[in-house]
């Protein structure tokens, strides 16, 4: 559960790994290290010495580089922590510590791909040694490669309204709920009846209460919007009846478009002078 104390607890957190003693400022007399990895989605480092953190990198991958292979993402995470820590690293030597194993012996390969000779090019000038870790030991840029898209904070639904003003009007009318008082006493009387989630149901329809409001709600939602174009007496209680039901559905829907102005000045006649 996410809540107040959680989200306190994740802030402190966060205060914590960003400032001291948890980070502590570069000593130039001693090695550099740096921890790598790469995610389908990011790539992460942490720059430190002794075991002991300076700086926190994290970048998202572009959509080209989430298809690449995972020899080229681990490599373009080294790039981008060198060239992030760069002032840090020049004149001094460090280690690299990755989880790709490919990579142990990077200086030493033969170059075979454009890909391979971009990369190796921006390495030139730095003194390095690279030393293969397994990705279960590199925990701190593994974390850091994952930013959390991936974890779930919270669960929204949507909820129509007008499901909550049906019900609510549905049980203060009293023929509504006389007939769901002698439907729950005896279901097998109405075997046209079925009750789900509180909502009576007529053939698998929403029962609609002797309600003027309601009513007419739907049939402007269902004749007026955009969606419907004003459509004819058959169509509009087609696609009504197939939802809703309430007695003399087809007389209201008539009456309904009768009265609608723009229905009657685009109305085409039929009879001939």
């Amino acid at each position: 559960m996410w809540d107040t104390n959680t989200l306190q607890a994740f802030q402190h957190l966060k205060t914590l790994l960003s400032s001291t003693p948890i980070l502590r400022l570069p000593d130039f007399s001693k090695p550099f290290t740096i921890e790598t990895d790469a995610s389908g989605t990011g790539v992460g480092a942490v720059l430190s010495q002794e075991k002991h953190p300076l700086a926190y990198f994290s970048k998202k991958l572009c959509p080209r580089m989430q298809q690449a292979s995972t020899y080229h993402r681990e490599m373009y995470a080294i790039t981008q922590a060198i060239a992030k820590w760069r002032q840090y690293l020049l004149g001094h030597k460090f280690t690299i510590v990755t989880d790709q194993q490919s990579l142990k012996r990077l200086q030493d390969q033969v170059i075979q791909t454009p890909e391979q000779q971009k990369w190796l090019g921006k390495l030139l000038g730095f003194d390095f040694d690279i030393v293969y870790r397994p990705g279960t030991l590199n925990s701190a840029a593994d974390a850091l490669s994952r930013v959390p898209t991936g974890h779930l904070m919270a669960i929204s639904a949507p909820f129509p309204s007008f499901l909550h003003d049906l019900s609510t009007l549905a049980h203060s009318d009293p023929e509504f709920t006389s007939l769901l008082h002698e439907y729950q006493a005896d279901p097998h009387k109405f075997p046209e009846y079925t009750l789900k989630d509180g909502f009576l149901l007529y053939k698998g329809r929403f029962l609609i209460p002797n309600n003027d409001a309601i009513r007419r709600q739907l049939l402007t939602e269902f004749h007026s919007t955009p969606f419907e174009g004003h459509s004819g007496v058959t169509r509009k209680y087609q696609r009504l009846s197939s939802t809703f039901y309430w007695k003399r559905m087809r007389e209201d829907v008539k009456q309904f478009i009768a009265q609608r102005q723009i229905c009657q000045q685009t109305k085409r006649l039929n009879r001939l002078f």
